[in-house]
């Protein structure tokens, strides 16, 4: 064989044959994503800054945002699709 890949053909529930990727989202491998946010509040929020309700608030948009953008990359053609 040359530079080439030498890869098994594999055939689809539909009919199709073709180098898969061969894997499972659902089992223990696949992907992880775990957050760690380090927010430090110095103030209470009463001279323009923000208070620890914003900011619990704050990582409660942005945990929303990042499950939305994960979502969206699962599907097809996203960069995280099968």
């Amino acid at each position: 064989a040359g530079p080439e890949a030498i890869m098994p053909l594999t055939r689809a529930a539909d009919g199709s044959l073709g180098v898969r990727a061969v894997g499972s989202m659902n089992g223990s491998a696949g992907l992880v994503y775990s957050p760690v946010y380090h927010i430090a509040i110095q103030n209470d929020g009463a001279n323009g800054q923000i208070g620890p309700e914003a900011a619990g608030s704050l990582v409660q948009l942005i945990d929303q945002r990042v499950q939305a953008v994960m979502l969206s990359m699962r599907r097809d053609g996203g960069m995280l699709s099968g």
